[in-house]
């Protein structure tokens, strides 16, 4: 598999500030931040271990980075980064481990796939996830773009479910099919508009993070 010769650029270094910003947030304590355990994609740069988690003191005998490239994996234990390393699949390490995890950071730079879903169903479906957990992701939204479908379905689901969410938490016994059309079509008529002004990332962050939402749920179903 091909790879770039460096990631480490101005997008990703945001990417990072903004992961670990995040974390900080949730995890203010810096004794407490130690013990934190983190499943990532490192790369062959191991960027992130050293943008974020040396930065916010979290040990890394308590990461575990995730590579399916033997290439890349090979170059990451000659670096000796001193943090558990996996050679295959995300979706292969959460079939096997059994920590429960405390930060997983998911940068697939990828569109949205089936092995995506099957990875974060895998979260909830096998109990992996502390009660405090931070899940962060990353996906390749141009192709999301030209491909169209999930772009579109996702904006159009997430706008929706939302919109009906805020109507049953101000009346749970409200219901309407007629408002149902009424939010399809005004949904539509705001997409429209936003691709005709090269707009859209809001409405792509809730189709992702409804989606998210919606696959951790299906694993703690099963």
């Amino acid at each position: 598999m091909a790879k770039k010769d460096s990631y480490d650029f101005e997008m990703k270094k945001k990417y990072h500030d903004e992961l670990a910003r995040f974390i900080v947030k949730h995890h203010p304590k810096q004794n407490h931040r130690k013990h934190l355990k983190v499943a990532c994609f490192p790369g062959h740069e191991a960027l992130e271990i050293f943008n974020v988690y040396d930065k916010l003191n979290i040990q890394r005998k308590n990461i575990v980075g995730i590579e399916r490239n033997p290439e890349i994996m090979k170059g990451l234990k000659h670096k000796g980064l001193g943090i558990q390393l996996f050679e295959g699949e995300d979706y292969s390490f959460f079939e096997k481990t059994s920590q429960k995890l405390d930060i997983v950071n998911l940068d697939y730079q990828t569109p949205m796939n089936i092995d995506v879903v099957y990875s974060l169903a895998l979260l909830t479906m096998r109990e992996l996830l502390s009660k405090q957990v931070i899940i962060g992701t990353n996906f390749l939204g141009k192709r999301e773009n030209d491909s169209g479908l999930f772009y579109a379905s996702g904006l159009i689901s997430s706008n929706v479910n939302k919109t009906f969410t805020e109507k049953y938490i101000s009346n749970p016994f409200y219901s309407d099919s007629l408002l149902g059309e009424t939010i399809l079509d005004d949904t539509l008529k705001q997409i429209s508009q936003q691709k005709r002004e090269n707009k859209g990332l809001e409405y792509r962050s809730n189709a992702i993070t409804f989606h998210i939402i919606s696959m951790l749920a299906n694993g703690k179903g099963s």
